[in-house]
């Protein structure tokens, strides 16, 4: 009997030394398979892991949507993306208030330290065919030719550029509100990555990531939540109750997409991310980032320190989020029941510097108490944590200090703290 030895053929794209690409094809022989060494998909670079955490510490229950962007980040600076292509076209759709602007406001912000350093389009303002003008600049024999600035230019695009980070971000929010003829402009820009401006200059979108958001079918989507038991009280379902609505979220927003857009327009996309609707824990999460960013403001500016009791973070909740707004008006909330209230005590001198701020709420009113900060710290160190300094006779609720924030001590051992910790 002849057994015969069949070869496999791996095509690889050698560099010659000219530096052009020659194709080859490699022979292997099947006995060879056994002696190669095999590559560890799941291991990602400590950039591609800081990204993503950067993105979580912003973005709360979505991390579809940031591992697709952290995808075509790898990509890109892997050289691995289509030539003549932006480096990603994705759109964001579900339910309102649950984060859609913000992944790419939070991508801004981790490449850039500015949150607004990428150049958005509001669709509302594009919704009659002539108010594309305003985006690539009217054509030569049209009102306006030489007279109006486009929105899209090289200039914008790379206006934030550093000599290390080299990614444009465009973003197309509510995509759905704009004429169809934006829909047809962004045809050659996903499939091309150019875009030819009114006196035929051409903007190249290749180092571009271009995002677009769409609340298309979130009418329904919102009758799946009441359906399966969410309320709009802030309590909201368990872990098999979100899982059951994605599913079926899946399938309406998917249906509404090609109702609302040809074809030709989804096929161009590189993913299209169903967004999550929030849960207990991530309202939570998200009441947290963003009292976070009020304590810093206070401490920057008036030197005083923010603590909430469990009573009044649920206050904050049940008045911020809603199913049908989602957590769009907790920022609201957060302003008039407590930032323009401390401003307000801050403004008529009754919180003096190092004062600690403890807001309640008694089940009618806000409540909002004083009390001097701690000047004293017990012992060296917390055993259960060498990076955490136990305060003495503190509120519940107020975090521990950690001895980077300290100032030096005095010589009898105590310590003068400027604000304490957030």
């Amino acid at each position: 009997m002849v057994v015969r030895m069949s070869l496999l053929f791996v095509g690889l794209s050698l560099i010659t030394s000219q530096g052009l690409a020659a194709a080859a094809v490699i022979p292997i022989q099947c006995g060879e398979l056994a002696t190669l060494t095999k590559l560890d998909l799941t291991k990602k670079s400590d950039e591609s892991l800081a990204l993503i955490e950067g993105l979580k510490a912003k973005v709360v229950g979505q991390d579809e949507a940031i591992q697709a962007v952290a995808e075509r980040i790898q990509i890109a600076r892997g050289g691995m993306n289509a030539p003549g292509r932006p480096l990603g076209n994705i759109l964001f759709y579900g339910p309102t208030g649950v984060g859609k602007t913000k992944v790419p406001e939070a991508l801004a912000e981790f490449l850039y330290g500015n949150p607004k350093a990428l150049l958005k389009v509001d669709g509302a303002e594009f919704q009659q065919s002539h108010n594309i003008a305003k985006l690539i600049g009217s054509p030569p024999g049209y009102l306006g030719h030489g007279e109006t600035v486009p929105l899209i230019t090289q200039k914008s695009l790379d206006a934030h550029h550093t000599e290390t980070t080299k990614i444009s971000i465009l973003l197309f929010d509510e995509i759905e509100k704009a004429n169809e003829s934006l829909w047809q402009l962004l045809l050659g820009m996903l499939d091309k990555g150019v875009i030819t401006l009114g006196d035929n200059t051409q903007v190249d979108l290749s180092n571009t990531l271009i995002f677009m958001t769409s609340n298309v079918g979130v009418e329904e989507m919102n009758k799946v939540v009441n359906k399966i038991g969410f309320n709009t009280q802030g309590e909201q379902g368990s872990s098999e109750a979100l899982e059951k609505i994605k599913d079926k979220n899946q399938a309406v927003g998917s249906g509404a997409l090609a109702r609302k857009f040809p074809p030709e327009f989804l096929n161009r996309l590189d993913k299209k991310v169903l967004f999550n609707p929030l849960g207990t824990a991530q309202i939570e999460q998200i009441l947290n980032i963003e009292l976070e960013n009020v304590r810093q403001r206070a401490l920057a500016n008036h030197r005083f320190m923010i603590t909430l009791t469990p009573a009044m973070k649920r206050k904050l909740i049940k008045d911020g989020f809603s199913q049908e707004y989602g957590a769009r008006e907790l920022k609201r909330v957060i302003d008039q029941l407590l930032v323009y209230n401390l401003a307000t005590l801050a403004s008529s001198g009754q919180i003096k510097k190092d004062d600690v701020i403890i807001v309640d709420f008694d089940g009618k009113d806000v409540v909002f108490s004083s009390r001097p900060a701690p000047v004293t710290v017990q012992g060296a160190a917390d055993e259960t944590d060498s990076n955490r300094i136990i305060l003495t006779d503190l509120p519940e609720g107020i975090p521990a200090i950690h001895p980077a924030e300290l100032p030096p001590a005095a010589p009898d051992g105590t310590l003068n703290l400027p604000f304490g910790s957030p």
